[in-house]
């Protein structure tokens, strides 16, 4: 699955003035308002927009996206926050990626580091850091969730929790003051914990 440009620049667009009319898209565009009605046809079936009478408004949680989608959604806010974060980590530091789309904007942006070590359940976040030869990559064992590429389980517990690391990078579904992280999978969240008790 993959959005056009201007598919790219409608979803960031809505998610800056939360609702758009078809009528400015095709201003906006200079395309036909056919053509503007596919893209939006296409972002509503991927659940990243919502059609609403007119117009296009943004989707109201991102609870239920499956994981594809949610790449997209705050590419540009998630891309800010992985430069801001790369920042901090010093060359030959050990860190720990756990899963999340944000999570794999972080491991892009580590690109430039040297002699890191990196320990993930992310089989996306190692994919990329294959392309880093400076960066070494242990990836931890588990159950294979096929719709997240990553791996879950005990086994992927126990081989973190053997392990201290200088940096743990986690995403999560929210955050609450008095709960703390929050998080939709229960064993998304088991590892979250150990990350951060590591």
């Amino acid at each position: 699955m993959s959005l056009s440009e201007r598919q790219n620049q409608i979803l960031n667009w809505v998610q800056q003035v939360d609702y758009l009319s078809i009528e400015t898209l095709v201003e906006r565009f200079d395309v036909s308002s056919q053509t503007i009605r596919k893209d939006v046809n296409h972002l509503a079936e991927l659940h990243l927009i919502r059609r609403q009478h007119g117009g296009i408004a943004l989707m109201s949680t991102a609870e239920n996206l499956p994981f594809d989608n949610r790449q997209y959604l705050n590419g540009g806010a998630k891309q800010r926050i992985a430069e801001a974060l790369v920042v901090q980590i010093p060359d030959g530091a050990s860190l720990v990626l756990g899963v999340g789309t944000t999570v794999e904007y972080v491991a892009k942006a580590l690109g430039n580091h040297k002699d890191l070590q990196v320990f993930t359940n992310n089989l996306t976040v190692a994919g990329i850091l294959c392309a880093f030869p400076s960066i070494q990559v242990r990836v931890a064992g588990g159950r294979m969730r096929h719709s997240h590429r990553d791996l879950v389980g005990v086994e992927t517990v126990e081989f973190l929790r053997q392990f201290y690391f200088d940096f743990g990078i986690i995403g999560c579904g929210g955050l609450d003051e008095n709960m703390g992280i929050l998080d939709f999978d229960p064993e998304e969240a088991a590892i979250s914990r150990v990350i951060i008790e590591q």
